[in-house]
Parts: structure tokens; sequence; C-alpha cells
């Protein structure tokens, strides 16, 4: 097995860049994290995920306001289900949205 030596400037370098990408990855992670509560979208992740999510779209008092610009989201309102709950039972991942980002009619 062979092993690369790095200089204290390479070393300095590759730490200073590994950081910032962590720096942009935690910024993107907080701008995409939904709301408690408030204006959400749903991506199904898989083929069951699809065909369950306008139900559960509109459990739980949530109100179905549109489809999102990708195919098969939806766009809600109300509270969000538990993260682990909706990723690890349902397939579907939960985004926040922005104020007039996301345009579709419900159907």
């Amino acid at each position: 097995m062979t092993t690369i030596e790095l200089s204290a400037t390479a070393r300095r370098h590759l730490l200073d860049t590994l950081q910032i990408g962590a720096g942009v990855l935690a910024v993107g992670a907080l701008l995409l994290a939904p709301p408690a509560k408030g204006t959400i979208a749903f991506y199904p992740l898989t083929v069951s995920a699809k065909r369950s999510l306008p139900m559960l779209a509109t459990s739980e008092g949530r109100k179905l306001l549109s489809k999102t610009a990708l195919a098969n989201g939806y766009i809600v309102t109300g509270t969000r289900p538990a993260f682990a709950d909706l990723l690890f039972n349902h397939g579907i991942i939960a985004l926040a949205v922005a104020d007039g980002g996301c345009i579709g009619t419900a159907k």
C-alpha cells in the first residue's frame, strides 16, 4: 500500500477546503429544512411513497395547496410529521418552500 505525504501547506489547504465544504453543506441543509408548521413540500422517494403521498399530504389537518414544479411532489400547509417517521416509514422527504417558489395546481 502506498501512502501519500502532504506538505504542511497542502494539509492546510485540504483542511480549509473541507471546512468550507462542511459549512456550505450545513447552510444548505438549514435552508432546505422544513419548518415544524407552515408551507412544506413533500417529495416521494419510492413508488409506494408516490401512491401514499396524497393521503399523507391531507392527513392530520394539512391542506393540499398545489403540486410542485418537480414531478410527483405536493405543496402542503400545516404541521410536519416527524422527519424520521416521514422518511423511513413512508419514503417521503419534506423540504422548506420559499415564498412563491413552487407553482402548480392541485389535482
